[in-house]
């Protein structure tokens, strides 16, 4: 009867970046923008349980390897704990160091809001609107979750992992049958309507 929850966070983020998606590819066709309290709430929502998700696969793995050292960041901890579980090697080390800070940006942006009023930034539809939409919306829900997505990947066939009590995670906790439904339904979704030079993670004001 034990939850896997950080699977529960996925559904969770997929739901919601679903959500935001669609809503995000109405403003791209439509140009209005009487949806964007609709899809920030949805994109919060989809970043935000992405990153859950993350912290909380890292909660099931980080006593399979020795205990380390902190990092000084949330994100730093992750990348370092993974790489040294999973024998993550580059590229793809340098690649998960640089959206997990993004990702992580983003989460402390909504768990720990800044109080002040920010300058109006643009959007990914081309509007000019407050700040925390040009964060939370559908374009981040989908880079939060395609790197959860990836990190399951890497959880699910480790390249090189640390020992055997990793492999017996690996096996038995990914829960691969769950995460192959959350693909399809993903991939069913119309996708975003958006350039390749827009997919990039926004930087915090």
């Amino acid at each position: 009867m034990q939850q896997y929850i950080w699977a529960r966070w996925l559904e969770i983020a997929v739901e919601n970046e679903l959500r935001s998606r669609h809503l995000l590819n109405q403003m791209l066709s439509n140009r209005e923008t009487n949806l964007l309290l609709e899809e920030y709430r949805s994109g919060l929502v989809a970043v935000t349980s992405a990153a859950f998700a993350i912290e909380a696969l890292y909660n099931e793995i980080e006593y399979l390897v020795p205990a380390q050292k902190s990092r000084g960041a949330r994100h730093k901890d992750l990348r370092h704990t993974f790489r040294i579980a999973f024998g993550i090697n580059q590229p793809e080390d340098s690649r998960l160091a640089n959206d997990l800070k993004a990702l992580f940006d983003l989460r402390n942006e909504a768990v720990h809001a800044y109080a002040e009023i920010a300058p109006p930034r643009r959007h990914p539809a081309g509007h000019n609107t407050g700040a925390e939409n040009s964060l939370f919306n559908g374009l981040t829900a989908g880079m939060s979750v395609d790197l959860a997505m990836r990190l399951h990947t890497i959880a699910s066939a480790p390249p090189n992992p640390h020992s055997r009590w990793v492999e017996r995670w690996s096996e038995t906790r990914t829960n691969a049958g769950a995460v192959a439904a959350l693909r399809e339904q993903r991939s069913a979704a119309d996708p975003l309507s958006l350039r390749q030079r827009d997919l990039r993670w926004p930087t915090s004001p």
